[in-house]
């Protein structure tokens, strides 16, 4: 997934988010049918079905989504009070707990709330035309995801590399990134976690593909898995990052290889083939599913952690399970 991809993913939520807030602050004003209409490029009067799945019982939600979203509306209100437009918006909120809420859990197969669901009638906008590819669409309806409040499930081992205990207690899913600095640096408090608790933890790693050079050095990684070193690759490119900076990566993932004392024509063959590029997609979306934006992005059995942490930080929260 590229950082394109990402950063106007991301756009999309804030914008998606503006127009859930001017509901939450009761505006129904012309002004900000208006703003709501020129957003989704509708020329003339339009319904637009909207529904919010949500937990209404979150005390301590990890953002307030009030706060800081009012000034945003009061922006996209002054960008379009020009515009001579209406829109009919059809809001619905439902809670998780309801029938209906555990049926849309159910159907998209969620993993966060709150969501935002569309009707078909999105797909006649210019806004679902210019952000396809971030909508989920099952049955003639259309999920846009926004920044978690809350998890209903967290990810298992599936397509993931296992380092550690076979019979844990806590278990560590991390998506990462073999050119992100920070997933280095994170690596070396994750081993020394794994060293002083050896038989409580296992640590799962899953690609996340930043784009440039990840899907070549990821599958390189799952190549030298098929002759028994994912974690001999792993460790070195992290360890020699500077190294990767190079016009032939290729060929310097063979040369790695070598030095890794694998054998040289089954790596060779598997490296130029980007053979794993497909697991290295599905691991990618599955953080996607869970609003990871950003690497490193973990779970510490149910609890999400985002960005790198200091050792510290980590032995407090596995020392609470």
């Amino acid at each position: 997934m590229s950082e394109t991809k990402k950063n106007l993913w991301m756009y999309s939520t804030i914008i998606l988010i503006v127009i859930f807030a001017g509901f939450i602050f009761y505006d129904k004003s012309q002004t900000f049918q208006n703003g709501v209409n020129g957003l989704f490029g509708i020329n003339g009067a339009k319904r637009i079905n909207i529904t919010i799945l949500t937990n209404k019982s979150i005390e301590n939600p990890p953002y307030d989504l009030d706060k800081e979203l009012e000034s945003l509306e009061t922006d996209i209100n002054k960008e379009f009070e020009n515009k001579d437009s209406e829109v009919d918006v059809n809001l619905n909120i439902i809670d998780i707990t309801d029938e209906k809420g555990k049926t849309l859990i159910e159907k998209f197969d969620l993993t966060t709330i709150p969501v935002i669901i569309f009707e078909k009638e999105i797909t006649e906008t210019d806004f679902y035309t210019n952000a396809k590819a971030y909508f989920v669409e099952n049955d003639n309806q259309y999920l846009l995801r926004l920044k978690a409040f809350d998890y209903l499930k967290t990810p298992g081992t599936a397509n993931g590399q296992i380092k550690g205990s076979e019979n844990p207690k806590i278990t560590i899913v991390e998506y990462s990134s073999l050119s992100c600095g920070y997933c280095a640096m994170m690596k070396d408090v994750l081993y020394k976690a794994l060293e002083e608790y050896p038989d409580d933890i296992q640590l799962v790693y899953k690609h996340y593909d930043r784009g440039g050079a990840d899907l070549m050095l990821e599958n390189a990684a799952e190549c030298a898995g098929e002759q028994g070193k994912f974690w001999e690759m792993h460790d070195y490119i992290f360890d020699n990052q500077a190294e990767m900076s190079t016009e032939d990566l290729q060929g310097k993932l063979i040369e790695i290889g070598g030095k890794l004392e694998l054998n040289a024509e089954s790596f060779k063959s598997c490296v130029e083939t980007t053979k794993y590029e497909a697991t290295i997609t599905a691991t990618t979306e599955e953080a996607f599913s869970y609003s990871i934006t950003g690497t490193p992005g973990m779970f510490v059995n149910n609890k999400f952690v985002g960005g790198a942490i200091p050792y510290e930080t980590l032995k407090q929260m596995i020392d609470t399970f």
